[in-house]
């Protein structure tokens, strides 16, 4: 028989997985960002 998981380990799992999420969400935010800076530039539309 499998034991479950302390309350204390659980929570700390979940706010890792936050955690996570959250920067992957920064960073791909930041990719966009990035892309269409370069996009921008290309067309001349920033300096």
């Amino acid at each position: 028989m499998r034991r479950t998981a302390t309350p204390a380990h659980g929570w700390l799992r979940r706010i890792a997985w936050l955690v996570l999420i959250w920067a992957a969400s920064v960073a791909a935010v930041a990719a966009v960002a990035a892309v269409l800076r370069v996009a921008m530039r290309s067309v001349g539309l920033a300096p």
